[in-house]
């Protein structure tokens, strides 16, 4: 994990920014977050080394979630047989987000270094109510986040895509520690015929400039997006489309609680049940559910 960075201010906080390069052929995203992530991390109190790797798939799941055209939500989940083995993040349009994670605490705090072990990546797309939801899985590469994403686009979306993820505490003058999470993505896109659009010497090159991106860059908020987007790509033709906002914010409701335990057993029930009440907790915020047995 990086070190804790010293930096005067905060500037823009909470967005996630669309941009396209060279006529549309290459479209991307920038993310960063602050107040939302370092919300979101604190309320659980998680070891920093599953910090990190949360606020990653956050910014994974923000900046995929963001680019749905319609109204729905996008969770990435990842289940793992290493020390951590969930990691769920919740994006649902336009900019809410919730995330949790479930680990082995004894191997984490072994200081291993692979965290995540062999199991899937699966992304989701809810469409709503009376529309199929759209999942794509695949395995988990080398334990780790950006591989595995890589391997999900290549094989659920055929569409050749670069990805920087960074997460990690940041300092500002006469405040505490705070959380920081940020990400940028490209894509090449496809045409009206949903092929790959030939401009190899544009995405070649933007993917090369995409290489000189630093961790520090990604999580200093005083860096704007439109910043960042001239420092890399000022020579390529670059449109910054509007910002979306970012917000925490659980779904969880008496009512989806009580409809979810019509799936339990009578056995998981009774090992739920305290002086009559079955008692549950949301996992995404933490709150207690007391429902009459």
């Amino acid at each position: 994990m990086e070190p804790s960075k010293l930096i005067k201010e905060n500037i823009k906080d909470d967005v996630i920014t669309p941009f396209s390069l060279g006529r549309n052929s290459v479209r991307g995203r920038i993310f960063k977050s602050g107040n939302v992530v370092n919300n979101i991390l604190s309320q659980h109190e998680y070891p920093e080394k599953v910090n990190v790797i949360l606020g990653e798939t956050i910014a994974l799941s923000s900046m995929l979630g963001s680019a749905l055209k319609f109204d729905g939500k996008f969770t990435c989940q990842i289940n793992s047989d290493g020390p951590i083995n969930l990691l769920i993040a919740d994006f649902k349009t336009p900019g809410s987000i919730r995330a949790y994670a479930h680990f082995k605490e004894e191997k984490i705090i072994a200081d291993t270094r692979q965290l995540l072990g062999n199991g899937h990546m699966a992304m989701t797309i809810d469409q709503g109510h009376e529309m199929e939801n759209y999942q794509g899985i695949t395995q988990l590469k080398n334990g780790n986040l950006v591989s595995s994403a890589y391997s999900y686009f290549q094989d659920s979306e055929q569409i050749p895509t670069k990805l920087f993820l960074a997460c990690g505490k940041v300092k500002y003058y006469g405040q505490k520690e705070k959380w920081i999470s940020g990400g940028i993505i490209l894509q090449k896109m496809p045409n009206q015929d949903n092929q790959t659009i030939e401009d190899n010497d544009l995405w070649n090159t933007t993917t090369h400039l995409l290489d000189t991106v630093t961790y520090d860059e990604l999580i200093d908020l005083s860096l704007n997006a439109e910043d960042l987007l001239y420092r890399l790509f000022n020579e390529y033709d670059t449109t910054v489309y509007s910002p979306i906002k970012l917000k925490h914010s659980c779904q969880c409701s008496k009512n989806k609680i009580e409809s979810l335990l019509k799936s339990f057993t009578e056995d998981d029930i009774e090992d739920i049940t305290i002086d009559g009440n079955i008692v549950i907790k949301c996992e995404f915020c933490g709150k207690d559910y007391k429902v009459k047995r």
